[in-house]
């Protein structure tokens, strides 16, 4: 992520030099000052930082519909575990309370995600979507078990 912020900053840096340096005198280009050059930098570093910010807000979006659909599924689950038989109703609630503690760390893994910082939240991110990945198999193995 470091890079993000690195990478337009140097090229800014290069290609204002650049054009600094080709200027031999006899051309009627103005010359680019360290002021000039401080104030692309920047622009070019916030600019980076919205983006990541918009990558970020773009995945938490997405990661909490995920989220929610699945909170919905478990629930549909738990509702049909109360309709069991009671030997497959403490079976099936059991499975759907270790769905509902999975989704738990999900949500509170997400919860971190919002609160990353630019160079963070990829890190984060990763974690999410493993929680993420590893709920769904669950849900899915303990939907088979209720069919």
């Amino acid at each position: 992520m470091k890079h993000i912020f690195a990478a337009p900053i140097l090229c800014a840096t290069v290609f204002l030099g650049v054009n600094a340096c080709g200027n031999d005198g006899t051309s009627s280009s103005p010359k680019v000052t360290a002021d000039q050059v401080q104030h692309k930098a920047r622009e070019t570093a916030d600019a980076a930082a919205q983006y990541a910010r918009q990558q970020r807000d773009e995945y938490v979006r997405k990661a909490q519909q995920e989220l929610d659909d699945l909170h919905a599924k478990i629930e549909a689950l738990r509702a049909q575990a109360a309709q069991a038989g009671a030997d497959a109703r403490d079976r099936l609630d059991q499975q759907v309370a270790a769905l509902q503690e999975q989704w738990n760390r999900s949500r509170d893994r997400l919860d971190k995600l919002k609160q990353a910082s630019g160079e963070a939240w990829q890190e984060v991110k990763t974690g999410v979507g493993n929680a993420l990945e590893e709920l769904k198999k669950s849900y899915e193995k303990a939907k088979a078990k209720f069919d």
